[in-house]
């Protein structure tokens, strides 16, 4: 079993808990689509309660060549799948055969892990905006915690 194979294995698996509660949130991710692209910016702070307690929290980050994800609530969650995320985009890359994950692909992964995990009642408390360009095609979606 490959380690993208476990890792996706054990961020599914209902033996491990991750966060009942959020502690540690961020807010206001937002996305543009225009003429020319996909257009993302969000704050970086991070609210301990309603205090904020951090000020450098990125919550942007690249997933492979074409798509950037913006994620507000659970700091510590959002940690796990971008952990997820890059085995995945590891794993593909190790096939060398000149494709690569797109924006479509990547927001299909995440609808379906945010799924599982919240039928088995252990949610990852995260509202998710991808937005990327491939072959000249702009996609923008998102997820809630809480919708399907």
């Amino acid at each position: 079993m490959s380690s993208v194979e476990l890792n996706h294995a054990n961020l599914l698996s209902s033996d491990s808990q991750r966060t009942q509660y959020p502690y540690v949130t961020g807010t206001s991710v937002v996305a543009l689509k225009y003429k020319d692209g996909i257009l993302m910016a969000s704050d970086m702070g991070g609210s301990y309660g309603s205090t904020l307690r951090y000020k450098s929290v990125e919550r942007i980050k690249p997933i492979g060549k074409h798509s950037l994800l913006g994620a507000s609530g659970e700091i510590s969650d959002f940690q796990e799948l971008m952990r997820t995320l890059d085995e995945l985009v590891l794993y593909d890359n190790m096939w060398d055969d000149g494709n690569s994950l797109g924006p479509k692909e990547v927001h299909n992964y995440l609808t379906r892990v945010m799924y599982n995990r919240r039928n088995k009642f252990n949610p990852l408390w995260n509202s998710l905006v991808l937005g990327g360009v491939k072959n000249g095609q702009k996609y923008l979606g998102k997820h809630d915690w809480c919708s399907f």
